[in-house]
């Protein structure tokens, strides 16, 4: 695993289920997977430029999770 260089950050490991049909399922819970309530998720996908910049900003006062 690649160094953490942020600050109070951490790895967590979810539960992942494999399905020999087709994927994977991934399971996060709140309050039991990570230490903290879950009160939004933001999903992006299918960029077409692997190198684009979204947010450019912070949120300093709230706890995160980035997969």
């Amino acid at each position: 695993m690649d160094e953490i260089i942020v600050k109070n950050s951490s790895y967590i490991n979810l539960k992942k289920v494999r399905d020999d049909r087709d994927g994977n399922l991934i399971i996060l819970e709140s309050m039991r997977d990570v230490p903290f309530e879950i009160k939004r998720v933001y999903y992006i996908n299918n960029l077409e430029n692997s190198v684009s910049v979204r947010g450019q900003h912070a949120h300093k006062e709230i706890e995160q999770v980035i997969f």
